[in-house]
């Protein structure tokens, strides 16, 4: 069927187009009938009002019989311009359509997107909900275990510690057989092995957080510090700690007397206390390195994040609560599980 519409469609064309030739003819065949007319009266050896009223009767006749050759003639125009405006019209709705298609299709694409987007935020939810409730909230995370093994060589004159009064208590005086040497001459000499160790990290229980109406999260004691000293292998080495006299000749005397046990004993104690003191806040200080980054880490992923040392640097009002007691807040869930995968992190590279 459509072979033989297709194919009617020359001839259909061709038929028009001597239709149309027709009626142009028949047209210009009546205007050179009418001009005759006209040319003929106005030629014609007749009076005036003869001519004039013959010619009018002779124009009108003609007029008359050739209307419908003039309709058949517009009529070819006009159906051309109503094909057109149909075919336009019909263009023009497709066009519509197809819009309105493309609407549809981008509105359905993003509610099926929306719809997928939700789902993988409620399985997203689901999974940050699990893995938050996995967590021991009363651990602590060790990122590394420092350790020094170093001598304490100390030598001081037992004159300059007589202004320290725990020393001038129990520092024995000059004997009168010990005349002939000067008690400036005294001085303590003191050589010890040490090998201190301590544990650095964070301490989940002291770790404090609170939402605020702006949607800030603030989180207080995400600190590292030195969690605690640990127990050293004891290593065999030198150990003095003996009151010597230098006469001046070139000869040291080692004081063996009793009477200076309490002193070095205690000479000894605080000494080394203080020398671990001192690595104990070097390690104080490498764990306040590692905050620093922890929490510069976190505050770049987290732009709503705010890190306080004490409640009062936060604003007033909110409401603390330890991470165990979190059981709404997926934002700070997130949080959380994105601050112990960063200390986990720090402790894989310290290994």
């Amino acid at each position: 069927m459509g072979f033989l519409s297709a194919l009617a469609k020359p001839f259909k064309a061709i038929y028009n187009q001597a239709k149309l030739l027709k009626d142009i003819v028949a047209v210009l065949f009546y205007f050179a009938l009418l001009a005759g007319v006209i040319i003929g009266a106005i030629s014609a050896p007749l009076p005036s009002v003869v001519t004039i009223p013959l010619a009018s009767v002779l124009s009108f006749l003609i007029a008359f019989i050739a209307h419908k050759s003039f309709r058949r003639l517009s009529s070819h125009f006009v159906e051309q311009n109503d094909e057109t405006a149909l075919a336009l019209k019909l263009q023009e709705a497709q066009n519509q359509l197809k819009r309105e298609k493309e609407e549809h299709q981008r509105a359905l694409d993003q509610l099926v997107q929306e719809n997928r987007d939700l789902k993988n935020q409620m399985d997203t939810s689901e999974q940050t909900r699990n893995a938050y409730g996995k967590i021991d909230f009363c651990a602590e995370i060790t990122i590394a275990k420092p350790q020094h093994k170093d001598y304490i060589v100390k030598k001081e004159s037992l004159q300059t510690l007589l202004h320290i009064p725990e020393y001038a208590e129990i520092l024995p005086g000059q004997g009168f057989w010990e005349s002939s040497e000067s008690y400036q001459s005294r001085e303590v000499l003191f050589i010890h092995k040490i090998h201190h160790r301590d544990a650095i990290g964070f301490n989940l229980a002291n770790i404090e957080f609170a939402v605020g109406t702006d949607g800030h999260i603030y989180m207080k004691g995400v600190d590292c510090k030195v969690l605690e000293h640990l127990k050293a292998d004891d290593i065999p080495g030198t150990e003095i700690c003996w009151v010597v006299s230098d006469k001046g000749d070139g000869n040291i005397k080692v004081k063996t007397s009793e009477s200076f046990d309490k002193f070095k004993n205690l000479y000894k104690t605080q000494q080394t206390k203080l020398y671990e003191e001192s690595l104990s806040e070097n390690n104080e200080h490498q764990a306040a390195l590692i905050t620093t980054r922890l929490h510069t880490m976190l505050m770049e992923k987290y732009p709503n994040l705010k890190f306080v040392s004490t409640r009062e640097e936060a604003p007033a009002g909110l409401i603390w609560s330890s991470l165990s007691s979190n059981t709404g807040s997926i934002a700070v869930m997130e949080v959380v599980i994105q601050m112990l995968s960063g200390m986990n992190t720090m402790k894989q590279i310290a290994e």
